[in-house]
């Protein structure tokens, strides 16, 4: 198949093998984007079952529109190849990174887990179940997003089996205990998965460890999994009620959908970007596709490292590091700068000043040797002689009529450097009102300098006062901060603001005005088929101690015939704070 196009998509690599199909790296040559190609393997084609379920797959990607979720572009049917070209993702699956990692720290392991429940919410609102979730399905790229993949086996809810009746179809470790038993599939058992899923990241194990198929069926139908903080004793104890919760034998024990178990997990550890240090290696771009490979004579950048490689600078000396700064573009347009000003100053002096004896100290980091000629101190001169020489020209500087009188007698603040001229060198002309050839200048009287006033002591203000106080079942009210409508994107921030305070024992814990975050968990425009849909699940509050507060509320939604609008202002009553403990001001 490499170097075949099949219209406009040239395949370029082998990417990976399953049990049903192959994928390949391919180029698309409209578009001129890299896109992953999934074809069916050439002994499938005539099954009639498989080939079913292939097409089930398009149809039940292109549906999905979540950044969660592994986006479907196309579906082609070329000859006897049915093929799906999909958004190429960059990155390691998540088995890949425990075998090479192990267990992960928990605040990675949650939020990644949490990304993972966003597009499968996304997935069961739509009426999707996955039936498959493992490692092996979930990539992490490179930028720190999660990709929910291959919904090969995937079921619309109430749908007709693909499958025989005698078989079942998943991965056997991550099945719940009534599918093995012959139930149907349902949130609550790809909720199981994700019990499983999360135990792996954590502990780097399965909550099982049969020796035989059997072996594990009978555990799954009958023992309780190994409890996690067994294997890791540091773990927060609400973990291990979390996924004694997930692992239950009975699916009507468990969380009833993904945005309970995402709240439940984020009052453990707040959703957040997840630590690419876990990628033990420097990232590496998408190999270049041949229409991409354009030349440029733009220099080449030399690409940065990791944030966990060997990046430790070496300590510079003073003179080093100063030859480094002056050498650099800045360093040279400063030193310019500096050379011009100090040939303006000396010029001045020459001119306007060879008759006052009174100025004994020279400009600092320079040598007076008499009236009419400076050089260099040895210090600077060794560091002139290190650069390079500044183009020759003649420079005309027209200097403000105030500083004139100013300039000759405070000592500058900053070393101030000098080029000595040189006999090939233009005569540097400065336009001023007194002309230097008058026998007898005026002189200008300076101006007194102001005396700074001294900075005024310091108040001495009381230390502010902390109490501790627990959070309860606080209610309080908010509003929409911004307007969204039915065309917002699932996972998208909305920010709300709080319109009452929430006060605890006299202490003011949610000030009127707080932040409110929330997030779009579903959005769709109307169709012809069905109504336009918002929702939006509110998260947290933010404390008068700039700490978050997870808020209980059920998600709040709203169905219309041609479009749903959440207009700025409106108001929400009876949200309720979490239990929880906070130390704020008083």
């Amino acid at each position: 198949m490499i170097g075949r196009t099949l219209q406009n998509y040239h395949i370029e690599e082998l990417l990976g093998e399953g049990g049903m199909g192959t994928v390949y790296r391919a180029t698309d040559t409209f578009l001129r984007r890299p896109v992953a190609i999934k074809m069916l393997h050439p002994h499938l084609l005539r099954d009639a079952t498989f080939m079913e379920r292939f097409r089930n797959e398009a149809v039940l990607s292109a549906q999905l529109n979540h950044p969660n979720v592994a986006t479907l572009y196309n579906f082609l049917q070329v000859r006897s190849d049915n093929v799906m070209v999909m958004e190429l993702v960059d990155g390691m699956t998540l088995e890949r990174l425990v075998s090479k990692q192990g267990k992960l720290p928990l605040e990675t392991a949650i939020r990644i887990v949490i990304q993972a429940l966003d597009g499968l919410q996304h997935a069961h609102y739509k009426g999707i179940l996955h039936r498959d979730i493992k490692p092996a399905n979930l990539m992490l790229t490179r930028e720190g997003m999660v990709k929910l993949m291959d919904f090969g086996i995937a079921r619309m809810v109430g749908s007709q089996r693909l499958t025989r009746v005698d078989r079942v179809v998943g991965t056997l470790e991550y099945m719940a205990p009534e599918l093995l038993n012959g139930a149907e599939p349902s949130v609550q058992s790809d909720l199981y998965a994700v019990g499983v899923l999360l135990y792996e990241l954590l502990t780097g194990k399965l909550p099982f460890e049969p020796a035989t198929d059997t072996t594990l069926i009978n555990q799954i139908l009958t023992k309780k999994p190994i409890s996690v903080r067994t294997r890791v004793g540091e773990l927060p104890k609400q973990i291990d009620e979390i996924l004694e919760v997930l692992l239950q034998k009975k699916p009507e024990k468990r969380f009833s959908k993904a945005l309970e178990l995402r709240q439940a997990l984020a009052l453990v550890v707040a959703p957040g970007p997840i630590n690419l240090q876990i990628f033990d290696t420097t990232p590496k771009p998408l190999p270049s596709t041949r229409l991409a490979d354009v030349k440029t004579d733009k220099p080449q950048v030399a690409p940065t490292r990791l944030a966990g490689a060997d990046t430790q600078p070496k300590k510079q000396s003073g003179t080093q590091q100063l030859k480094a700064n002056l050498l650099s573009l800045e360093g040279l347009i400063l030193l310019g700068a500096i050379v011009i000003s100090a040939g303006i100053v000396g010029f001045w002096l020459v001119g306007i000043n060879k008759k006052d004896d009174d100025l004994k100290e020279p400009p600092f980091g320079l040598v007076q040797k008499d009236t009419t000629k400076m050089v260099f101190s040895p210090a600077v001169e060794k560091k002139r002689d290190s650069l390079p020489t500044i183009a020759q020209s003649e420079v005309v500087v027209r200097l403000p009529p105030k500083q004139e009188s100013a300039l000759p007698i405070e000592k500058p603040s900053k070393p101030v450097d000098n080029n000595p001229s040189n006999p090939g060198k233009k005569k540097v002309q400065v336009p001023m009102d007194e002309k230097p050839e008058d026998k007898n200048p005026v002189k200008e009287e300076p101006k007194p300098v102001e005396k700074e006033e001294k900075p005024k002591e310091p108040e001495h203000k009381a230390p502010v006062r902390m109490a501790t106080v627990e959070v309860r079942n606080e209610p309080f009210a908010v509003e929409f901060a911004q307007t969204i409508s039915s065309d917002a994107v699932a996972g998208q921030i909305v920010w709300l603001r709080a319109v009452s305070p929430v006060q605890i024992d006299g202490l003011t814990v949610v000030a009127t005005g707080a932040r409110v975050r929330a997030r779009v968990t579903s959005a769709r425009p109307a169709s012809n088929s069905q109504k336009a849909l918002l929702a939006v699940q509110f998260e947290a509050v933010e404390a008068v101690n700039n700490q978050w507060i997870a808020i209980r509320y059920p998600e709040y939604s709203d169905k219309a015939s041609d479009e749903v609008v959440f207009q700025q202002g409106r108001r929400i009553n009876n949200l309720r704070t979490t239990r929880t403990s906070l130390t704020v001001p008083f």
